[in-house]
């Protein structure tokens, strides 16, 4: 996100995550991961639901039922994001 970097800081302050907390990030939501001091975990869950932009096919575990995203609402992309 370097190139946006800039642009995001105009409109919005960096905000780091505290521990203990929920956050709620759309598909849409620049974020990255920042470097990991000490000794420690990071632990967290992705709940997707309906109307996503963009699926990594590559990233993201099937759906065991057979569900997949809709085409027409969702790009799906084959490719890594790395």
């Amino acid at each position: 996100i370097e190139h946006l970097r800039s642009t995001i800081e105009e409109v919005a302050s960096p905000l780091v995550m505290e521990e203990s907390c929920i956050y709620w990030l759309t598909d849409r939501t620049p974020h990255e991961s920042l470097p990991v001091t000490g000794d420690s975990m990071r632990q967290w869950f992705r709940l997707v639901t309906k109307n996503v932009s963009v699926w990594y096919e590559q990233h993201s575990t099937k759906n065991p039922n057979g569900v997949e995203p809709d085409p027409s609402k969702t790009r799906i992309i084959k490719e890594s994001k790395f």
